[in-house]
């Protein structure tokens, strides 16, 4: 059984971005929209998403130096190393 069509208005900006998200992702506009709704693919805020990668870079980070027994260098040393 086939799902009810439903009708969708957008202007041309909104269109040509759309057409633009699938054709990168190299899926058509109908693929797009069945991995949105079904959340097999998301939206992610671009600064959020670079914040979560800084802090799962900066815990990565953390959990080598406990492995090697390296200590973090503040960044009152580090200023102060450069002379400021």
């Amino acid at each position: 059984m086939t799902a009810p069509a439903r009708d969708l208005s957008l202007t041309d900006s909104q269109w040509y971005g759309l057409q633009r998200i699938a054709a990168q992702r190299e899926i058509s506009l109908t693929e797009l929209l069945d991995k949105l709704s079904s959340g097999e693919l998301i939206v992610a805020d671009p600064e959020k998403l670079e914040d979560r990668l800084d802090l799962l870079d900066a815990l990565e980070t953390l959990a080598e130096m406990k492995a090697s027994d390296e200590k973090p260098v503040s960044w009152k040393q580090v200023a102060s190393e450069l002379g400021h």
